[in-house]
Parts: structure tokens; C-alpha cells; sequence
């Protein structure tokens, strides 16, 4: 999982943009999901907490829901997740 946790995007914001463009969904892409799902599963989610390293906290927020991860580096200076939380936001919590 560290080597996806890696990748993510630092703002997510930016990736708005995209969920507005009109596209083709042909085979190419449905495999290409289809390779990722396979790929996320089959990583190590989580690791131990360790209490003698640094705990990194990243939260992120929209209109819908909210979510957090509770990482600290490894040996290699990779990110590794704890913990995750996520909450999607009732109608009153919306307001």
C-alpha cells in the first residue's frame, strides 16, 4: 500500500476538474480499473504504530464527506498508513 499511498494526490482539489469531462469507456479502461482494484487489495493496508516515529496526520474534506489517514515513515522515508477513518455527511451535516 505504501507504494500507492505514495502516489496520491497532495491536492485533491485539482483533480475536480476531471469529474465534469465527457470521455469514452471502452475495454482499455475497464481493465485498467480492473488492474487497480487487484493491485489495492492484494497490498499490506496497514502497518503497526510505532511509538518511537513521527505520526503524520492528513485530513481532506468536500460538500459529501469527510476522511483522515494517521501515517509515520518507514526505513525508506515512505509514508505508511495506521489508520484510516472516513465519514460520508448526512443531509444536516451537509448544511
Amino acid at each position: 500500500m505504501s507504494k500507492l499511498y505514495k502516489l496520491r494526490p497532495k491536492d485533491v482539489t485539482q483533480l475536480k476538474s476531471f469529474l465534469e469531462m465527457k470521455g469514452k469507456w471502452a475495454k482499455e479502461q475497464e481493465t485498467a480499473v480492473t488492474k487497480v482494484k487487484k493491485q489495492v487489495v492484494s497490498l499490506v493496508l496497514l502497518v503497526a504504530f510505532d511509538p518511537e516515529k513521527e505520526l503524520l496526520l492528513q485530513c481532506d474534506a468536500s460538500p459529501y464527506g469527510i476522511g483522515a489517514v494517521l501515517a509515520h515513515n518507514d526505513l525508506q522515508d515512505l509514508e505508511c498508513p495506521i489508520a484510516y477513518c472516513s465519514h460520508s455527511l448526512a443531509l444536516a451535516e451537509k448544511r
